[in-house]
């Protein structure tokens, strides 16, 4: 009898400590995640700072960076996606496609844009399309124009040919990478 005793109060003990246990447990999987519940601006604002702090090149940071934030939870995905001052920056690079670009120009809202011509490798007639088929997507949001940054001198010129004439009320600077402002100087 005293052994059915004791196996009892040793049962009564695990009882207790798994309830003990087993509420602790739903306690901290119902305890919310710090990370997951951060304001959308602030989160945004963290994406940013992480973006346009870490030194690589634009196109790199648009595209290989935000994708891997973007991959940290579904809330970063959408914040990335959705939150329309991550897509003022349009960039023209042979690496991207029409459709990414687009997409991006809609993602933007209406915003005002920085667009960045970046480095083209070669002056393929293929690159040549290319380039300007990018070009007459951005352009067709011309009046959200607010300040270019022209890396590449090798579409310079069709640059300036296609834009001459044409009105960009929000314009407020133009930029030239330091050895392309030097060969305009000149």
């Amino acid at each position: 009898m005293e052994q059915l005793e004791k196996q009892v109060h040793r049962l009564a003990i695990v009882h207790a400590t798994t309830h003990a246990q087993k509420k602790r447990l739903n306690q901290l999987l119902s305890r919310r995640s710090l990370i997951n519940h951060i304001p959308v601006e602030l989160l945004a604002k963290i994406i940013d700072f992480t973006i346009y702090n870490f030194h690589i090149s634009k196109c790199h940071a648009h595209f290989c960076l935000k994708r891997k934030l973007a991959s940290v939870s579904r809330r970063w995905r959408d914040t990335i996606l959705n939150w329309p001052a991550f897509r003022t920056t349009i960039i023209l690079h042979p690496t991207f496609d029409h459709s990414f670009v687009t997409a991006h120009l809609a993602r933007s809202r209406g915003l005002p844009l920085d667009i960045t011509i970046e480095r083209w490798s070669a002056e393929a007639n293929e690159d040549k399309e290319k380039f300007v088929r990018l070009l007459n997507i951005v352009l067709s949001c011309r009046h959200r124009w607010q300040s270019p940054f022209i890396e590449d001198f090798k579409f310079l010129r069709l640059t300036l040919i296609r834009i001459n004439g044409w009105v960009f009320p929000l314009l407020r600077r133009v930029s030239f990478r330091r050895h392309l402002s030097l060969l305009l100087l000149n």
